[in-house]
């Protein structure tokens, strides 16, 4: 969270009306200016508890536990074998150590696909303060999991709804590595290949 502008510039000119106010109290110059001095204070006091709350609000940002996985596809000119590779990449928004956990929920023509480590939920991937992490995971490996290949899916693909041939339903959760019961759950995921287009397709 950035602190906004506007009140930096509100607190800056009332502490300015403020520091006018009271001198112009000190000398009794002028009780009009006295008394926009003094409301000036106020407002001041006012912009001040705003900021200290802003404050706070950024401490509490930093001090909650938030992280993001998004799937991406491996695409690099003029190797197509890198297209059926799949990039995981986990983010951490906090200051807090996190232990990640992740299920992608594979299927292949709705048959559920068991996947092993941390893509099975199997082993935990534990993220630094502020830290990032890639892995990936290859989808040939999956389909030979069902006894199928990429040229049989390519083969099959104008005949079959995309969104079935491979779907991907991604759980992500995690927790603080010092406060295991602390478990925040993601919205799931969901992602399609289409074997047409090789592409890896979010399932909006």
């Amino acid at each position: 969270m950035i602190l906004p502008r506007w009140l930096l510039i509100a607190i800056l000119l009332l502490v300015v009306l403020g520091i006018v106010g009271f001198g112009l109290r000190v000398f009794g110059i002028c009780h009009i200016l006295n008394d926009i001095g003094n409301f000036a204070l106020i407002l001041t006091l006012a912009a001040v508890l705003a900021y200290v709350y802003y404050t706070y609000l950024l401490a509490k940002d930093a001090s909650t536990p938030t992280a993001s996985l998004n799937l991406r596809q491996r695409q690099e000119p003029g190797n197509i074998e890198d297209r059926f590779s799949i990039f995981c990449h986990i983010q951490s928004y906090s200051k807090q150590s996190l232990k990640c956990w992740c299920n992608i929920n594979a299927k292949v023509y709705g048959q559920p696909v068991d996947m092993d480590g941390f893509y099975g939920a199997k082993s935990p991937w534990d993220l630094q303060p502020f830290g990032a992490g890639i892995g990936h995971f290859d989808i040939k490996k999956i389909l030979e999991k069902v006894n199928k290949n990429i040229f049989c899916m390519k083969e099959e693909a104008p005949f079959q709804n995309s969104k079935e041939q491979l779907h991907f339903n991604v759980e992500f959760w995690y927790s603080p590595i010092q406060i295991k019961d602390n478990i925040i759950k993601n919205p799931p995921q969901s992602y399609y290949f289409d074997f047409v287009k090789e592409l890896l397709i979010l399932d909006v």
